[in-house]
């Protein structure tokens, strides 16, 4: 989001010509390659770039869809749609909501919500991230 904190910290467009160069990279190392199995992570770079925020990427379509280029590899896949629903639940607790079945565009929210930059707000983000470093802990060790 364009006044969120992590945004403060990134000059302003790089955030959307990042997903862009990742997103050319990835084509152009499908081309030279042959290799498909970076098409589905090329498509997701492609609608994150065009997506606005609290847009598809917050959806369950789009958890499903980021899920799915880690079936391979169980040890990736759990705690990435672990922490994907998470970012899902968290963000359900803001003011704003999310559209959680996309492209519907009701927006769904917890009756308590929160503003980002109220005090209980920001206790629930930093919890919320003890939280997911706790349990991304238990599995490391």
């Amino acid at each position: 989001e364009k006044h969120s904190t992590i945004n403060r910290y990134i000059p302003m467009g790089l955030g959307k010509l990042t997903y862009g160069i990742a997103a050319g990279m990835m084509i152009y190392h499908i081309y030279t390659t042959s290799n498909i199995a970076y098409v589905l992570p090329t498509v997701l770079l492609i609608l994150i770039y065009f997506s606005r925020h609290r847009g598809f990427t917050h959806s369950i379509t789009a958890c499903a869809l980021f899920s799915m280029t880690f079936i391979g590899d169980r040890n990736t896949l759990i705690p990435f749609a672990t922490g994907y629903l998470a970012h899902l639940v968290f963000d359900m607790v803001n003011t704003k909501g999310i559209p959680l079945f996309y492209p519907m565009k009701k927006r769904f929210k917890f009756p308590l919500n929160f503003s980002t930059d109220s005090m209980i707000g920001k206790t629930i983000e930093l919890g919320s991230i003890a939280i997911c470093i706790c349990y991304w802990l238990t599995i490391v060790i």
